[in-house]
């Protein structure tokens, strides 16, 4: 006699094992591992274990930017842009860039590849130094037009069901009306979202457009209400 829970544990190992066959370990096995992000020293900065002292320049400036990412080199672009140049910028690493930092790849025939985010979502109008920064990069045209090259197109998404590829990700096929009505919503509803531009990069911008549309609805709900008084 097996017990109960030997008898699904077996079952279930009998069930995994056509789908996990072709899993077994093959050819070579890619070796990888974390990046060294000094995080040592960073440490010891932090628990007073070293010391900045010793035979370092000392200067005195009128903005120090801690940190070399993208938000401390950002920073650093638009003071030059306003003209300020007495500014320097404090990184701990060897590299800067932050998460937007790429390398250089022997066994990638000497081609550079990314360490982490890389991707910009295209930018509204509104978003007047994003944009600015695009067009001295070279990737936004005078005319307003993109440069190809750089775009990048995420492919659409299907699902697979019934033996067959359907477009995008609900399953239509398997879904009562009342779920396909609610599917319909739910896509209406984002699109209004979407054209609200209340979500938007960078974030700033669309909490500001959504509170002057709270500021405008709540001015219009009292003069809605200054006017049912007066006729009554």
């Amino acid at each position: 006699m097996i017990s109960r829970r030997e008898a699904l544990q077996r079952l279930g190992v009998a069930a995994l094992s056509p789908a996990l066959a072709g899993l077994s370990r093959k050819g070579r096995v890619i070796a990888g591992g974390f990046v060294d992000d000094d995080a040592a020293s960073g440490h010891a900065l932090r628990d007073g274990t070293t010391s900045l002292a010793g035979n370092r320049e000392y200067r005195r400036v009128s903005v120090a930017i801690i940190g070399g990412g993208v938000g401390g080199l950002s920073s650093g672009w638009h003071l030059d842009a306003l003209g300020l140049t007495d500014w320097a910028l404090l990184e701990l690493g060897v590299q800067h860039g932050g998460n937007a930092r790429s390398a250089m790849y022997p066994g990638l025939d000497g081609q550079r590849a990314p360490w982490g985010a890389h991707y910009l979502p295209v930018p509204s109008a509104d978003a007047v130094h994003v944009r600015r920064l695009c067009r001295e990069l070279g990737l936004l045209h005078a005319d307003g037009s993109w440069d190809e090259r750089t775009l990048c197109h995420s492919p659409q998404e299907r699902l697979w069901q019934h033996g067959r590829w359907h477009e995008g990700l609900d399953p239509r096929d398997a879904a009562s009306p009342a779920h396909r009505a609610q599917f319909a919503r739910f896509e209406q509803l984002v699109g209004e979202w979407r054209a609200s531009g209340m979500f938007s990069v960078p974030s700033a911008n669309g909490h500001a457009r959504r509170d002057r549309a709270l500021i405008s609805t709540g001015e219009v709900l009292r003069m809605a209400k200054h006017v049912a008084a007066l006729d009554t």
